[in-house]
Order: C-alpha cells, then sequence, then structure tokens
C-alpha cells in the first residue's frame, strides 16, 4: 500500500523537497490509511514523515543526493548567482573586534559562527575542560564533549575568574569533574523554544546549550507562556565551566546551564556591541 509522502522544507532542511514513496508494512496501520475509511490522519503522517526522515539519517542520504535529478541546488546553475555578493550581504552588518581570535567579526548571523567560536575558545582554552568527541549536521543533537575538569586554582571561581567553578563544587566531587555531555548550539536562545514547539528536540536530553545571545523579542512573553525563568548562573551549583546562566522550565528536573558566547566575550575582552 504504498503513498506518498513529502519532506517539508522549513521542517527537514536539506532532506527536501523531495517526496518519498513508503510502503506501509504494519497491517493495523494498513487498515487505518484505507482511503475509503478516513483517511490519513495529521498525527499519522508526522509520525511517517518523522520515520522516513530517520530512514533517510541512518542511510546518509544526503551523500547521494547529487544523484538525484534535482538533487542539488539550483542557484550554482544560475549565471547570475554571484556567491560572494550573496555571503558579502549578510556580512554588511557586522563590525571588526580586535583580539588574539581568529574569528574578529561579529555579531555572529548564523548558527555555524557560533559553533566555530566555542570550538576557537575551546581550543585557545579560555574555556576549559571540553574535549570534542562528535560534531554533527543532521543528528538530532550538535555535539558529544567529555567535559573533565581537575581542581586547580586557575579553574575554580573568583573575582579574577568569573567563569570558573565555585570551589565547594570541587570538594563534593572529589576534586574532579568527568561525564560525556551533549551540547546544542543556537544564535539566541529562542531558537530552542522553535525546536522544542516543532517537537525537534526535548530539552531534557541536552547538558548545555551554547549562544550568541540570550536576549530576543518577546522573551518575556514566551517565559511566561512556558512557565520558563532565565538568571544568571548560581556559582554554588554549576559544575560547567564558563556557563553565563540557566533556564528553569519544560521537562528538566534540573536547570538548563547556558554558556553566552557574547557575556564570554565581554568577560574575556571587554566585548561591546
Amino acid at each position: 500500500m504504498p503513498i506518498g509522502v513529502c519532506l517539508d522544507p522549513f521542517e527537514h532542511s536539506n532532506y527536501l523537497p523531495y517526496t518519498v514513496i513508503v510502503d506501509i508494512k504494519d497491517m493495523s496501520i494498513r487498515k487505518e490509511l484505507d482511503a475509503g475509511r478516513k483517511g490519513i490522519s495529521a498525527y499519522r503522517m508526522k509520525q511517517i514523515a518523522e520515520t522516513v526522515l530517520e530512514i533517510l539519517k541512518e542511510r546518509n542520504f544526503i551523500k547521494y543526493r547529487r544523484y538525484i535529478v534535482g538533487g542539488g541546488d539550483s542557484r550554482i546553475n544560475n549565471p547570475l548567482y554571484d556567491p560572494k555578493k550573496e555571503l558579502a550581504h549578510i556580512f554588511k552588518d557586522k563590525k571588526w573586534f580586535d583580539s588574539i581570535l581568529t574569528q574578529k567579526y561579529f555579531p555572529p548571523v548564523e548558527e555555524q559562527e557560533v559553533i566555530s567560536l566555542f570550538v576557537e575558545l575551546v581550543a585557545q582554552k579560555f574555556l576549559k575542560g571540553y574535549f570534542l568527541k562528535i560534531l554533527s549536521g543532521y543528528q538530532v543533537y550538535d555535539g558529544l564533549y567529555e567535559y573533565q575538569l581537575e581542581q586547580s586554582q586557575e579553574v575554580e571561581y573568583s573575582e579574577n575568574n568569573k567563569l570558573g567553578i565555585y570551589k565547594n563544587i570541587f570538594s563534593a566531587n572529589g576534586g574532579s569533574l568527568k561525564k560525556d555531555i551533549l551540547i546544542e548550539f543556537k544564535k539566541e536562545l529562542n531558537g530552542i523554544y522553535k525546536d522544542i514547539s516543532s517537537n525537534k528536540k526535548d530539552i531534557s536530553h541536552v547538558d548545555i546549550l551554547v549562544v550568541w545571545d540570550v536576549d530576543f523579542e518577546d522573551k518575556e512573553t514566551l517565559q511566561k507562556e512556558k512557565g520558563d525563568i532565565l538568571t544568571e548562573k548560581d556559582i554554588t551549583t554549576n559544575v560547567f565551566y564558563g556557563v553565563t546562566h540557566q533556564l528553569f522550565g519544560g521537562s528538566r528536573q534540573q536547570p538548563l546551564p547556558i554558556i553566552e558566547l557574547k557575556k564570554i566575550l565581554e568577560i574575556l575582552f571587554k566585548y561591546q556591541e
């Protein structure tokens, strides 16, 4: 009983706009999808589309999409398309900021820039204890890191190191912090709300959210509707180096630690927009 499933461009990004032929093998579901009865419910259609998307991800569909008619980006064959001009247009709102970082133009306008800035801050040891295991562009969450931090004066919280870990935290954990953590990256905090609302992410899975900016339009309205509260970090409970804020609410039992990279640059380099 084949049916067509069109993956929505806004929901599934690089996996569209293809129509996939699906054969339902489960007999109970096949009866439910009988066109002579009720047809396909929105719930079941969404469930099928999500299953198709997962299969495409597992089979690394992106690797082969170039061989499919219409699988490439239509802009590539457009003689009027000027890639440098398009990127320069996006760049126009950025300003030079002099620091020892290789990334010198701010603010970021794409999520990829947030990721690259975090990676550089880790590589130059401004953010300590984070060891990359894998970054993925098509898994549900962005990055798997090993977090490992040994107690020392260099990493302890103090007036001279606002990014550090409170001394009592180390004492309570035998002087060492170590665990595998999932990190999600967003340009702004509202990005995670959009993913949660569209059922793309489960906030309870995320160990740290890394954003450029925690502020966004209608933040107070969103938080009021969701029942969430954004505060600065609690130094007496925070275990992750560089965390600046925490978000209470959602399906999490514990507050979500947030690293606001703009705040990190303000602390380290006196950055100002």
